[in-house]
């Protein structure tokens, strides 16, 4: 079960602050992630709450799919099953030679196909995210900038924890003594890709 509250931070200035107070407490790493989201035609994976991905991070390819238990207050608990992927194979997919279906497990094909039925994955679209990810007392802070295309950018931090509570003071204490602008994130980039490029 992945666990992480998401914020949305409201300009780059702020996400700058952001990122120069965190470098000042944990090192961090750098990677970009290009991501391709699967659906049907009619949306029958966002509509079960559910999204299929295939992320390409340093010529390694991970889908994912994850299905959505619960949001709240910006606090997202999923279930997610994950496959590595060979990039030549994943290449194939992009271009049309290949099914994404086929080259799933068993089981996360099962749970697919009792969604969309006889419907077939496309491709929906497309984002790319620069993650800045830093590890210190005992979290995990992730922080996005994410270009969705056609001139959207946005910014959000992500903390991995199974205690909200804590994580969510941190984060307030952060933004109050950095005096960011920012609200809670209630929508995933899967739902925002599709929002600002009205898909």
């Amino acid at each position: 079960m992945e666990k992480e509250l998401k914020y949305k931070i409201l300009n780059e200035d702020d996400y700058i602050d952001v990122f120069n107070a965190l470098k000042k407490k944990s090192k961090f790493t750098v990677s970009i992630q290009e991501n391709h989201y699967y659906d049907t035609e009619n949306m029958l994976l966002l509509m079960n709450n559910s999204i299929l991905r295939g992320r390409i991070e340093q010529e390694k390819v991970l889908i994912t799919f994850k299905k959505q238990k619960d949001v709240n207050d910006g606090y997202f608990v999923s279930e997610e099953m994950e496959e590595i992927c060979n990039l030549g194979t994943f290449q194939k997919i992009l271009t049309g030679e290949k099914y994404i279906l086929d080259i799933l497990g068993s089981e996360c094909r099962k749970i697919i196909e009792n969604i969309i039925g006889n419907s077939k994955l496309i491709l929906i679209g497309k984002s790319e995210t620069e993650r800045r990810a830093f590890y210190y007392e005992d979290m995990k802070f992730e922080l996005d900038k994410t270009n969705f295309g056609k001139g959207f950018i946005d910014y959000e931090i992500e903390v991995e924890s199974r205690n909200e509570k804590e994580a969510r003071n941190k984060l307030n204490a952060l933004f109050k003594e950095l005096k960011v602008q920012y609200q809670i994130q209630e929508k995933t980039k899967y739902q925002r890709l599709l929002e600002l490029n009205k898909i």
